[in-house]
């Protein structure tokens, strides 16, 4: 009888194995699971950033380890979907170039939920999901991160906020745990925690972020630049006529730091007044000679040139590669506030600004009151890149509650 029973099921899950499969409640759980984080992913990092702050309910409470690395490949997949777009553009390739590089971006950033998720107690597992995905090596990629919701949910807080953020997934953890039918509470807190601490502060300062349309790699945009130099006349003269004192341009607008770049900026340099100043973005060589160079902030004024800052990440691949002479170099350690117009500092240099510890070091290294927010985007101009990109320098900008000022080639 029991040989007869055992090939009775076998032979009907063999007759119907997806029938057997959808009705398995696992498989409902993770499809439910993964279809949740993908829809986060989506809604967070198009208008509703808030609801990041679901996703590490949703991959804690997932049934198996698989599920979980599911989760976190979904979300990410979801909220990164312009590079397949984007990418080929800017290397001039073809879409599959595009699709392997987002895809690889994605498996690296779900490693971490399919690793934490070995970790028993479901608040310890959170807490490391977090470091895993804001520091490196993973962070280098690191994109979309669920606590920058902090800023949206915790205006004005600083590093109280992202522990607020903590708490409040703790709290609808636990709820869960305790099958309270809490869930119109907890949309309630995500919506209304913002009105009821209010809009952050800002302040009127005397800089200005300018805006251009220049096309090109940004290697070949000193070359641009002479081409259309009418267009930046034009712009300095409605920045000389106006009451800002500092103009801060856009990634890579003033191309390769050269002598004979210098040479060329010199003819605005010579009509500042001696309390103005305008900020470059440049690839500045690592030494004369060198092929390697650094994204640089440099500030001109009347009577000298100095380097403000180096961008701590550039974009891995397209221009952080150590194994090719002409690396755009990363920076790590140097610390990232300086002064500006009388002014604490601190710089988010295009790929820095989808990353969380860049902008988490620069408000522990000091207590920066401006982020410059400087960015090249010719060549994602009908993808989400540029719109996630300025939900997350906003929400930092109100989490620490910074002035933000934006200088954007689109």
């Amino acid at each position: 009888m029991d040989e007869l029973k055992t090939t009775y099921i076998d032979e009907s899950f063999l007759g119907n194995p997806l029938k057997t499969l959808i009705l398995s409640r696992e498989t409902q759980r993770m499809l439910l699971c993964v279809t949740f984080s993908i829809a986060i992913g989506i809604m967070a990092w198009d208008s509703f950033l808030s609801v990041a702050i679901f996703l590490p309910v949703v991959w804690v409470k997932a049934p198996t380890k698989m599920t979980a690395w599911l989760i976190g490949l979904g979300y990410h997949l979801a909220a990164s979907r312009g590079l397949i777009f984007g990418i080929p553009v800017f290397f001039g390739s073809t879409v599959f170039y595009g699709i392997a590089l987002w895809l690889m971006a994605g498996l690296i950033q779900s490693l971490p939920y399919f690793f934490c998720s070995y970790v028993r107690n479901p608040y310890l597992a959170i807490v490391l999901l977090f470091f895993a995905l804001t520091l490196p090596p993973v962070g280098i990629v690191g994109w979309a991160n669920p606590l920058t919701a902090a800023g949206v949910i915790f205006p004005g807080t600083g590093f109280a906020g992202l522990f607020l953020s903590l708490c409040l997934i703790w709290l609808i953890v636990w709820l869960h745990d305790k099958g309270k039918a809490f869930v119109g509470i907890w949309v309630m807190l995500i919506v209304l925690l913002p009105l009821v601490i209010g809009p952050t502060a800002t302040v009127t300062i005397q800089i200005k972020g300018s805006t251009t349309n220049f096309t090109g790699n940004p290697s070949n945009l000193g070359d641009k630049f002479k081409r259309d130099y009418q267009k930046f006349i034009k712009t300095y003269n409605q920045y000389s006529g106006s009451a800002f004192k500092t103009l801060v341009l856009p990634e890579t607008t003033a191309g390769i730091w050269f002598e004979s770049t210098k040479q060329l900026w010199a003819r605005w340099q010579r009509d500042l007044k001696p309390d103005q100043s305008i900020i470059l973005s440049a690839l500045l060589p690592e030494n004369k000679g060198s092929l390697k160079t650094y994204n640089a902030l440099i500030e001109m004024k009347k009577d000298n040139f100095k380097v403000l800052y180096k961008a701590r990440q550039s974009v891995p691949v397209a221009m952080w590669r150590p194994w090719a002479n002409d690396d755009v170099k990363i920076n790590w350690f140097d610390c990232p506030v300086f002064d500006v117009a009388w002014k604490k500092a601190t710089a988010l240099i295009c790929y820095e600004a989808y990353l969380t510890w860049p902008v988490l070091q620069s408000f522990l290294s000091g207590d920066p009151e401006i982020i410059l927010f400087v960015s090249n985007h010719w060549w994602s101009k009908d993808t989400s890149l540029l719109s996630i990109q300025k939900t997350c320098v906003n929400a930092w900008a109100r989490l620490f509650n910074a002035q933000l000022i934006s200088a954007v080639n689109s």
